[in-house]
């Protein structure tokens, strides 16, 4: 019972102070998860911040650099989780170049950030720009092999 009642207060402290769409993202989290590190298409970045938390992005992209699968790991606060959360729904089915051009503002835009919290969306988007850039560079070794 005491459980039940402090998981509505910590919804109700959401609510207060979170965007109706950081929350949105926060409670459904699509494409939690990790792809083999190991493949040769994919890439892994890791970006971690001392106040807002561990981001770990996963990309999976083809020959022509078209992004196949994205998963992610996150721990950290409610607009980190969010950001990620839409930064790889955003991303599946572009392009790395598409994906790399993506910026903090419009994350922050999209979910209704607060000046006060749109700088937390640059921890997802560095986590991400770093697994693109092992994945193309991963592409490229494994096709210049190739011929």
């Amino acid at each position: 019972m005491l459980k039940k009642i402090w998981n509505v207060k910590i919804y109700i402290w959401l609510v207060i102070v979170y965007p109706p769409k950081v929350i949105e993202y926060f409670q459904y989290m699509p494409r939690v998860g990790v792809l083999n590190q190991y493949d040769p298409n994919v890439g892994v970045g890791l970006f971690e911040s001392s106040c807002c938390g561990v981001v770990q992005f996963f990309v999976e992209a083809d020959q022509n650099e078209q992004i196949l699968d994205i998963k992610y790991k996150v721990k950290g606060c409610p607009v980190v989780m969010a950001a990620s959360a839409y930064l790889a729904e955003i991303c599946l089915g572009s392009t790395c170049l598409q994906a790399i051009q993506i910026q903090g503002t419009q994350i922050a835009q999209a979910l209704d950030l607060s000046f006060k919290y749109a700088r937390k969306t640059n921890i997802p988007l560095k986590a991400l720009l770093q697994a693109i850039a092992v994945c193309q560079a991963k592409i490229r070794r494994k096709y210049s092999n190739a011929q």
